[in-house]
């Protein structure tokens, strides 16, 4: 699944169905989000085809996914030598990249932005990358309830 702003896009394959992405909108609806299924044809997961580089952009291999859902969007082509490249891990001020595709990098980085290089090639050897050991969360401020009871935690004394 890849999240773009409010809209969660969902590979459609033989591990995920149309009943799945029902289920899915179903759950989801009530919090402000829609979803969209796109079908992935030549990789397993959606984000081995696709992955956002911000709200307005997406980096995308064309000959893993059907590229139509993804219209509203900026579309950046992953380099013919880089297939896998398209799995890539955004975060607030950076994207993460593959050490293994450095044309991608270099794509990335003449768009704007910040690229950090790493060495996952562990994880390529099973067709996983960057998305695939990471987990987000929202970094909320504090309610006033919890700064009370922190004081005393043992884990916010270190």
């Amino acid at each position: 699944m890849l999240r773009v702003d409010r809209i969660l896009f969902v590979g459609l394959s033989s591990r995920t169905n149309e009943s799945g992405v029902l289920a899915l909108e179903a759950a989801v609806r009530p919090f402000g989000y829609s979803v969209v299924p796109a079908h992935v044809t030549g990789c397993l997961h959606l984000k081995s085809a696709v992955c956002a580089l911000d709200d307005e952009t997406v980096l995308i291999n064309r000959e893993w996914v059907d590229e139509a859902p993804f219209s509203r969007l900026l579309k950046l082509d992953v380099p013919r030598s880089e297939s896998f490249a398209a799995n890539v891990l955004q975060l607030p001020d950076r994207i993460l990249v593959s050490a293994a595709y450095p044309a991608t990098q270099n794509l990335i980085h003449s768009r704007g932005f910040r690229v950090i290089s790493l060495d996952v090639s562990e994880l390529h050897k099973a067709e996983a990358g960057l998305t695939c050991m990471s987990l987000h969360f929202a970094v909320a401020q504090p309610r006033e309830s919890d700064a009370e009871h922190s004081e005393s935690s043992p884990i916010a004394a270190g």
